[in-house]
């Protein structure tokens, strides 16, 4: 479970750990999302089309 290790590695012994490890995690809730752009490729399948790409990679174009 990903959170055990947080529990055996965590000490929060004053007051002042205690809010400072409120604060991160707040400021973890509220920083902005990460989001992946959608690369932009498509799959090819079809072979012709892959032995054509092969043979223009090869003569350097």
């Amino acid at each position: 479970m990903p959170t055990s290790s947080i529990f055996n590695t965590v000490r929060i012994k004053t007051d002042e750990e205690a809010e400072m490890f409120l604060s991160a995690l707040e400021a973890a809730e509220n920083a902005p999302a990460i989001t992946r752009e959608t690369p932009n490729m498509r799959y090819v399948t079809d072979p012709d089309e892959i032995k054509r790409m092969l043979e223009k990679r090869r003569k350097g174009a």
